[in-house]
């Protein structure tokens, strides 16, 4: 769950940024959807990221593709990870990324 002040501070700098007002309720979804993908230090990260680089106000996806990567980019690191740990004899990587 990201802390909601935290939340709170950078949404607002986002929000100066792209000159957008969004009602409480919006708020709360876009809190309550973020947090089911990103920690708090993701999530501030991610702001900054988008901060620098988005043209419009960001999108969930943004806010996670700014924070873990694309994730095409993500499933080929995982699989490269797989292999390496096969070749290697540990596995270990294979069952946490079974379980993810």
């Amino acid at each position: 769950m990201i802390d909601q002040q935290v939340f709170l501070e950078e949404i607002g700098i986002l929000m100066d940024w792209f000159n957008r007002d969004f009602e409480e309720a919006t708020l709360n979804r876009l809190h309550e959807r973020l947090s089911q993908h990103l920690t708090t230090g993701e999530f501030k990260q991610a702001a900054r990221v988008v901060f620098d680089t988005a043209r419009f106000f960001p999108t969930v996806e943004d806010f996670v593709k700014a924070s873990k990567g694309d994730p095409e980019a993500q499933a080929l690191r995982s699989w490269d990870s797989c292999l390496k740990a096969s070749l290697t004899g540990d596995y270990t990587i294979l069952t946490l990324v079974y379980y993810r």
